[in-house]
């Protein structure tokens, strides 16, 4: 009865409205604050979102139990829709018990009869439930993913059940059909050439496309996904473009890929011979020579004759290894190396960065620096600039005869004098043993963000603390990063001030785990950042300002906007940037990391 019920629980008749209500999302209260405060589950993260419809005689405590943990809370009687979440990798299962426990454990409990239907039903249009061997339905639309719930049996059919039966459950596998898409050729493209024997091009042998689903399609394994004349039309209607990238949806019965798309690129064929530009020979943009000037398409059985690819020698600039989703300006994406030089009065010569392959590039190439043509390949440092605001130049090296086609580019920073005698003096200074021994008052950071707590109830609730019972004692409250110093890093903690006035920063990715190597990772800090108003090392002086320095160096076009931010993305990782955190390490005593919940060493 609801009162045996509400004893069970040990609630009141309000707690049991409030935690039995549904949530304003489908979920019910009872079950909300574990979906919307649990990773993955918070973000619909590797996890699929369903109905769990059910009628019953009497309130049931209903089990969700995936491959990731078990939750359990009571449901009300009647008619009633649950929103649910479960995650991928593992079966599921739904039990509704109108009695848990044994009925003997229970003042005047018998046995009986009980109403009780349950049933699992899609939660949005890219979701189907299908059972073991039926083609899924249609979906409508066109999604970039598609939710499956694969029913390992029935679901149950029978509507009265004896209260000493099992209870009812359902059982089903939840199957990410896609993310998105599966790309063709590894970042590698097609050629549209018409030669013969004719060049590799994406049919349905190479998604695996089961014999079922190619004869709902009328095709078989060696059909085209797209046909080469369709293709060439595309292009067509691109020009003037380089490559295009298309998109096809592909239908496919073998789980757990039911329904995707297909992602493959093409361009026409490039066996010209002749001299190009680094930058048109993605992805490496490597410059060099080649005594038979291949297509290079995957495939692709297309030559011609020698070819030369002309650019900016990698021994003599950096080559980007480190990218950013909301690098500005959208340009500055595309250039793919950059230089860090200290200013002098004499003129920097391009073509002496330059692997012209032996060709004279006075006569094939111009250059643009900054948007403006210049007519002799020298380039002016112009004066000195200060310290921490070098000169920022964006080189083109462009083709005489076209100068709308860039060969190649990069980023050249000129820095002060003075920029280079502070940071070495520095690293000189802080490499030594002697000034290291600050380290050993900083605490151990946190493998994860993510403290967790159990309630009175079971629930597992999870907080934005680590540290034992969610405590700050060593670490400050986590929060985001300054823009751009820490890379790609979301999160971060800094720890309390030490005697010494010093701090320890961590960075976590945006799952919560720690960040341990290059730039985006959190560093020791001799001055805490609280320092400019409780007095001590200045974190800006100590700190900040080399690492601002290091980036400098190595090329990255970054200046220091405030104490967090800078105002432009690090896109090169050097050996400056690695001294910088030879000096101030991210595990500064070398004790590894505590998982939550664990006190301090």
């Amino acid at each position: 009865s609801f009162a045996q019920w509400l004893a069970w629980l040990g609630w009141s008749a309000d707690a049991w409205r409030s935690m039995t209500a549904t949530h304003a999302d489908g979920f019910a209260e009872a079950y909300a604050n574990f979906v919307c405060n649990t990773p993955p589950y918070s973000a619909a993260n590797g996890a699929a979102d369903f109905w769990l419809v059910t009628r019953t005689d009497r309130p049931a405590w209903l089990t969700v139990a995936d491959a990731l943990t078990t939750n359990s809370f009571p449901v009300r009687a009647g008619t009633g829709r649950i929103r649910l979440r479960a995650a991928y990798g593992g079966p599921v299962s739904l039990t509704l018990d109108p009695h848990p426990g044994t009925l003997a454990q229970t003042p005047g409990a018998t046995n009986g009869l009980w109403l009780c239907e349950m049933r699992v039903e899609p939660f949005g249009s890219n979701t189907v439930v299908f059972s073991d061997g039926v083609t899924p339905p249609a979906v409508p639309g066109d999604p970039d993913s598609v939710n499956g719930l694969l029913l390992s049996a029935p679901q149950p059919g029978t509507t009265v059940h004896s209260l000493a039966s099992p209870p009812p459950t359902v059982t089903f596998q939840p199957l990410r059909m896609t993310d998105g898409g599966a790309v063709l050729g590894n970042g590698g493209w097609y050629c549209l050439c018409a030669s013969e024997p004719s060049c590799t091009w994406p049919n349905y042998a190479m998604i695996g496309c089961d014999p079922v689903s190619m004869a709902m399609n009328s095709v078989d394994g060696g059909t085209p996904i797209l046909s080469k004349a369709d293709a060439r039309d595309i292009y067509a209607e691109r020009y003037p473009c380089i490559q295009c990238t298309v998109t096809q949806t592909v239908a496919n019965a073998t789980y757990p890929f039911i329904y995707g798309k297909v992602i493959f690129s093409f361009r026409q064929c490039e066996a010209i011979g002749g001299v190009r530009g680094a930058e048109q020979v993605p992805p490496l943009h490597e410059p060099g020579y080649s005594d038979q000037s291949l297509c290079r398409a995957i495939g692709c059985v297309c030559d011609d004759g020698p070819r030369w690819v002309v650019g900016f020698d990698h021994w003599l600039v950096n080559t980007r290894n480190l990218n950013h989703p909301t690098e500005s300006p959208e340009s500055d994406k595309y250039i793919n190396h950059c230089l860090g030089v200290v200013w002098s009065v004499e003129s920097l010569n391009l073509v002496d960065l330059c692997e012209s392959c032996g060709l004279d590039l006075s006569s094939l190439a111009v250059w643009d620096v900054n948007g403006v043509r210049q007519t002799l390949s020298t380039l002016d440092l112009g004066a000195e600039p200060p310290d921490l605001e070098p000169t920022v130049y964006r080189i083109k090296m462009l083709q005489a005869s076209n100068p709308s086609i860039v060969w190649d580019q990069f980023i050249l920073m000129v820095n002060n004098r003075t920029t280079k005698t502070e940071y070495d003096n520095w690293v000189t200074r802080w490499s030594a043993a002697s000034n290291q021994v600050w380290l050993a008052e900083l605490p151990v950071a946190y493998n994860n963000t993510f403290g967790t707590t159990t309630n009175w109830l079971g629930f597992v609730n999870t907080q934005a603390h680590p540290e034992p019972n969610g405590n700050s004692v060593f670490w400050e409250t986590r929060e985001e990063p300054g823009k751009f110093f820490h890379h790609t890093s979301k999160w971060e903690m800094r720890s309390v001030r030490t005697a010494g006035k010093h701090g320890h920063q961590a960075c976590y990715s945006i799952s919560g785990v720690i960040v341990t190597t290059g730039v985006g990772a959190g560093t020791a800090d001799f001055g805490h950042w609280t320092n400019f108003y409780r007095g001590g090392h200045s974190h800006v002086e100590y700190d900040v300002e080399p690492f601002v320095r290091a980036l400098q160096l190595d090329g990255n076009p970054c200046k220091r906007i405030s104490l967090k931010h800078l105002d432009h993305a690090i896109i090169y990782q050097g050996v400056n940037s690695d001294k910088y955190l030879d000096c101030r390490p991210t595990d500064p005593n070398n004790n590894g990391f505590l998982s939550p919940g664990q006190p301090q060493p």
